[in-house]
């Protein structure tokens, strides 16, 4: 499985993946394996924030596009 990752979010997924990884084995060690958990959990976290998906967009010239993936709420003239 491939999950496309921001560029930009590389170094933080890396720490976030040395302080998870130690932090879940060392949890497991002292037999704190719920503590682990919350560790993995943290580490999905950071693989979901940082990933990047390929975007397509509706090329209509009377489209209207949202920014962030959102909904078009309102539409009026300023």
């Amino acid at each position: 499985m491939h999950i496309p990752l921001a560029r930009y979010g590389l170094r933080e997924i890396a720490s976030g993946t040395a302080v998870c990884i130690t932090g879940a084995f060392v949890s497991v060690w002292f037999i704190w394996w719920p503590l682990s958990l919350v560790f993995v959990a943290l580490w999905i976290f950071l693989l979901a924030f940082f990933r990047d998906p390929k975007r397509t967009c509706p090329g209509g010239e009377k489209d209207i596009l949202s920014p962030a993936d959102g909904t078009v709420a309102e539409v009026k003239d300023v």
